[in-house]
């Protein structure tokens, strides 16, 4: 039938590659001319030839999917595979079957609030509780759903349309490229708390330090006011400023670039499943506002949306033997399987979407790779992959370049960040006529 044009969208983009492949790939360099347009001089043997061939069409891939995807869906999200490995390789060499489920738990996490079922009906005709809470900081939202109560500082709701959710994640037409970063791995004796780490700074952790010191006024000696520290550093790279995440998506895992607080988040979205041995009594309600508080007052996005459900990995799967309970034990299992039914038990989930100029890296090298593989150096192998049938038409591809560079150009990290290299002039200045 004909395509529903109201129909929302929001495209996945899944590169297996691995980091030794990605480092073995010839670097583009459009400044260099080569022999009739060919990108290796004389002398080069075949299987230099074939390098520089497959770094060339992975170039040529790489921008034309940017722009047909992007410009195709509400929302693009590309993924890396070898980043997502290092997630669950306890300890080893990262595979694809792990590298898989491991963003197939972020990816389900990530896509919550606008899955949720909302209020029930229980089998005596009462509305049963719910077993979940969203958090919405946004204008849109403002006012319209507020909580019952009065008690929360931020829009509620039972659960999100399609729609509404891509709508927080897009404020804006120009930014509809999203990160993704997860932590799925289970919790281990020697890893800090991740509960901890959301509750550390927020409103949540000063009252209880408040009451605990109340409690104990006068028992003890002075000892001065508590330390005070930020919320929402949970939100940075696992390692660094004490953060619990890894990137999902092809994201810097080092250096400045890779600081969240250093860029401008336009929408931050955050789904938590607690671990099956959670203790606390309503888990929905007790981390909502931590995870809120730890998304706007740090980052401050224009639109920020926390998500938490009362059911683990394990409820979610079931804990059978076999079907899809044997392969979560399988994969969230130690790496020697003596704990796996432990490991299933204390697996919580937090992922994390991103809005932000992060992902201005990605975008910058997808941009320039597409411009080298297009210009005056590369164009016997453009030739080439057009007679076959393998690329489009030049003008299509000039539209494409012209696409990307526009979408990185809106990612564009805060003036003075130092984040930005800036050696886009090579194209231009190689096709001047």
């Amino acid at each position: 039938g004909d395509e529903c044009r109201s129909a929302g969208r929001i495209c996945y983009s899944v590169d297996p590659t691995s980091k030794d492949d990605e480092d073995g790939r010839v670097k583009l360099k459009a400044s260099e001319f080569g022999r009739g347009g060919m990108m290796v001089g004389g002398g080069a043997d075949s299987m230099a030839e074939a390098k520089v061939i497959e770094s060339f069409r992975s170039a040529l891939n790489g921008g034309l999917s940017l722009y047909g995807l992007s410009s195709n869906s509400d929302i693009f999200l590309p993924i890396s595979l070898s980043n997502c490995g290092d997630a669950l390789a306890h300890g080893g060499k990262d595979s694809v079957f792990l590298s898989s489920a491991a963003a197939a738990l972020a990816i389900e996490a990530s896509t919550l609030p606008y899955r949720l079922l909302g209020s029930q009906f229980s089998s005596a005709g009462t509305i049963a509780p719910l077993k979940s809470k969203i958090g919405i900081q946004s204008g849109y939202f403002a006012g319209s759903g507020q909580s019952l109560n009065g008690s929360d500082p931020y829009a509620t709701a039972e659960r999100l349309s399609f729609h509404e959710f891509v709508s927080c994640l897009k404020p804006s037409n120009r930014h509809s490229i999203l990160e993704l970063d997860a932590r799925v791995r289970p919790q281990g004796e020697t890893d800090t708390s991740l509960d901890d780490a959301l509750m550390r700074g927020t409103s949540v952790e000063r009252k209880r330090i408040e009451a605990e010191a109340n409690l104990h006024r006068g028992r003890h000696r002075y000892s001065g006011p508590p330390r005070v520290e930020e919320p929402g550093m949970w939100l940075e790279n696992c390692g660094s400023y004490g953060g619990q995440l890894l990137p999902f998506s092809p994201l810097s895992a080092s250096g400045a670039a890779s600081v969240r607080s250093n860029h401008a988040h336009f929408a931050l979205s955050t789904s938590y499943r607690p671990a099956a041995s959670d203790p606390s009594s309503d888990p929905a309600a007790a981390y909502i506002t931590p995870i809120m508080e730890g998304m706007g007052i740090k980052y401050r996005p224009q639109v920020s949306l926390g998500s938490v459900v009362r059911q683990s990995i394990r409820g979610l799967t079931g804990n059978a033997g076999y079907a899809a309970g044997a392969y979560w034990k399988s994969v969230l299992g130690d790496s020697d399987q003596t704990s796996t039914d432990d490991s299933y038990l204390k697996t919580p989930v937090l992922s994390v979407l991103g809005n932000s100029t992060r992902i201005y890296p990605y975008l910058n090298s997808t941009s320039m790779n597409l411009s080298a593989a297009l210009s005056r150096k590369y164009r016997g192998y453009m030739a080439r992959e057009t007679m076959a049938g393998l690329a489009p038409e030049d003008e299509d591809c000039s539209e494409a370049i012209e696409a990307c560079f526009e979408t990185r150009d809106a990612y564009e990290p805060p003036l003075g960040s130092g984040l930005v290299d800036d050696d886009e002039g090579g194209y231009f200045s190689e096709n001047e006529d």
